[in-house]
């Protein structure tokens, strides 16, 4: 058995991109930390969890309507294929969804 650093084991698992994701993710619960101790209202809630947990409806929300704060340029500029520029795109919009609820 070859012994290996974190950093050696981290990178032969390939997890390098999820550690990067799950930064991204940690920046969104902390601004809503910040910005609010109390829940997200259902309406807002279920908006989160489709933005960053059910892609494929969210990529057919970016498609068919038009979402709030979403330029029409940040929709495009995904490409629609993706899943990880849509994740990032998602992780985004709920960051100015937060601001926009939160920050009055």
């Amino acid at each position: 058995m070859q012994l290996q650093t974190v950093t050696e084991w981290i990178l032969d698992q390939g997890l390098g991109d999820y550690n990067a994701e799950n930064d991204r993710l940690l920046e969104v619960i902390s601004l809503k930390a910040r910005l609010s101790s109390k829940a997200l209202p259902p309406s807002l809630a279920d908006q989160v969890y489709t933005a960053l947990y059910d892609l494929d409806q969210f990529r057919k929300r970016l498609r068919d309507e038009d979402l709030a704060d979403m330029h029409a340029a940040d929709r495009m500029e995904f490409g629609g294929h993706d899943e990880v520029e849509l994740l990032r795109l998602g992780l985004e919009w709920v960051k100015q969804l937060l601001q926009k609820t939160f920050a009055r």
